[in-house]
Parts: structure tokens; C-alpha cells; sequence
């Protein structure tokens, strides 16, 4: 089994997990969508995670993350397969029981923010995906193994802890720079960019003063090597092919093969476009192949 797609009941809340098993990979790939009105608040959480968690050089001997990111209330986290589910618990117990630094506080959150109305929302439930190397976790999903119930038996004694509200009055530092261009041009962007951290809304682009900078900079300086990196990123469920091997004379098993690299193409599309605020931008056979016009687009996107 490649996929599965369903929910897993803990406490009050429900947890929405589907996952795409990408034979290409060699880790699992996990991403997290969180749904709550405290913005500022959890991603300065899931940032804070980064910090204390997530070391880039070497790695963590407790939860063996690979790579970590976070950004417009989401995370995305590459690790082991057997790692995935402890990974999901303990970023929920995380955002139901830390807090801020004073200094975080000072000069990242805006206006006033409620821990209790963050850890109520998180407590209702958030979304999962799963990609890269899945199936022995697809098969335990679809089963619906012990292994599953003792997941949800493990958030539901997690207990929100009660802090009093924030009040902050840091200055604005997320700010809208213009970037009209067409959707793919922006999909392209965030791909060949994802080492900054900006959101997407309409045509303005959300960031601080030194992001948008050095933003500015790396397009001017590699913008030119863009395409090679976005054919990449394309390829990283499998090659499109356009021609059938000599035993598959009626071409299902290379429309198969299609069928299911481009599925999962699509997976870590959707978890690109969710990180980053743009709307998910499914590709078809049509239009997975690099688009040069679009590419063209996105080198003068920012300037």
C-alpha cells in the first residue's frame, strides 16, 4: 500500500493524517499544519523548536531530525520512518506546555497573544502528511495497528498548560513587498528560494527588512542556475517518461509509473505551497516539465 488518507482520534481533538510513500527517498518527509488565530505566537513556538531540537551540522541522538523547518504555521521535519509518530507527540506536547523567551516576546510578537487560546485550538487538531520513505507507516495506518492507539492514547494525557496572556507591543517587522506575477512564477520562487522564510499572500510578499535584503541579493547572484534547481526539485519522485520499454507494448506500465511519480511530486508540491501561503498548485502530465516562460517570470519577480 503507497497511500492512505484518515483520522486519528486523540482526547477532544482529531488528527487528519495522510500519507504518500515515495520510493525515491530514503527518509520520511513529515509536515505539520496547525489551524489557530495565535499566528504570531506559534510560529514563534515552532521557531523556538528549531532552536532547542534541531542542530544542521551533526545530529540530535533523541529525535534523529535531519532537517527541520518552520513557517506560516507549519513545520516540515525529514527524518526516520520509525521516528514519525513520536515526532507528531512531541511537537504537540511541545506547543500545549513551553513558552516564549522574554526576548522573543520583546521584539517578535506584535500585539497581544493568548498561550491558553493556542493550546485550545492546537487541542482540537491539525493536519499531517507524510512523504518520502512511508510504507511500513502507510501499512500500520491502514491496519490500524496498536501502534496507532497508543499514539492517541499518548496526546490525550498530554494537558495544555495555563499561562497568562501576552502583552506585546514589538514594532511591525513582517512587512508586504510587491511580486505580481502568475501562480506557477510564484511556485517556482518558493522552490528555488525555500531558504528564506517569507509568506505569499495575493501579489505581496511578507517578510522582515534583512530577509528581503539578502532575498534580493541571492536572486540577483543565482538567479541563473534557478532552473537547474527547479528541474530537480521536478524529478524528485521520478522522471516523466515518454516513451514505453519494449515488454510494456501496451504502455500501462509506464502510465503507471507516471501516475504515481507525479502523485507524489504533487504531495511535496502541496506541503511547499502550504509552507509558504500560495495556493496548492497541482501539476498535471502536461505541465510537470520545467516551464520556461514561467521561469523567465520568476527571475523578475523580485529585483
Amino acid at each position: 500500500m503507497s497511500s492512505y488518507s484518515g483520522d486519528i482520534n486523540f482526547g477532544s481533538g482529531k488528527l487528519h493524517i495522510k500519507t504518500s510513500h515515495n520510493s525515491k527517498v530514503q527518509t520520511a518527509q513529515v509536515f505539520i499544519q496547525f489551524n489557530t488565530t495565535e499566528h504570531e505566537l506559534i510560529n514563534e513556538l515552532l521557531r523556538k523548536y528549531e532552536s532547542e531540537k534541531f542542530v544542521a551540522i551533526g545530529s540530535n541522538p533523541n529525535n534523529k531530525l535531519e532537517y527541520y523547518k518552520a513557517n506560516n504555521d507549519c513545520c516540515f521535519a525529514v527524518m526516520p520512518e520509525s521516528k514519525v509518530f513520536n515526532f507528531i507527540a512531541t511537537i504537540y506536547k511541545y506547543l500545549l506546555t513551553t513558552t516564549l523567551s522574554a526576548a522573543s516576546i520583546k521584539n517578535c510578537l506584535t500585539k497581544k497573544a493568548s498561550y491558553n487560546k493556542l493550546r485550545a485550538d492546537v487541542s482540537k487538531g491539525f493536519e499531517v502528511i507524510v512523504t518520502g520513505k512511508c510504507k511500513a507507516l502507510t501499512n500500520k495506518l491502514a491496519s490500524k495497528l496498536p501502534v496507532i492507539d497508543t499514539l492517541a492514547k499518548k496526546m490525550s494525557s498530554i494537558k495544555p498548560k495555563a499561562d497568562a496572556d501576552i502583552d506585546a507591543h514589538a514594532e511591525a517587522w513582517m512587512k508586504p513587498h510587491d511580486i505580481a506575477g502568475s501562480k506557477l512564477a510564484k511556485l517556482y520562487l518558493v522552490i528555488f528560494a525555500q531558504r528564506f522564510n517569507f509568506v505569499i499572500n495575493g501579489n505581496k510578499l511578507y517578510c522582515d527588512d534583512g530577509t528581503w535584503s539578502e532575498l534580493a541579493f541571492f536572486m540577483k547572484e543565482h538567479a541563473p542556475v534557478a532552473g537547474g534547481v527547479i528541474k530537480s526539485y521536478l524529478k524528485q519522485a521520478g522522471a516523466k517518461k515518454s516513451k514505453a520499454s519494449a515488454n510494456d507494448t501496451s504502455g500501462s506500465k509506464m502510465k503507471a509509473s507516471n501516475e504515481l511519480a507525479l502523485k507524489n511530486l504533487n504531495t511535496i508540491i502541496e506541503i511547499t505551497c502550504k509552507l509558504y501561503g500560495l495556493p496548492v498548485e497541482t501539476l498535471t502530465l502536461a505541465s510537470w516539465d520545467l516551464d520556461k516562460a514561467a521561469l523567465a517570470e520568476m527571475k523578475k519577480l523580485i529585483r
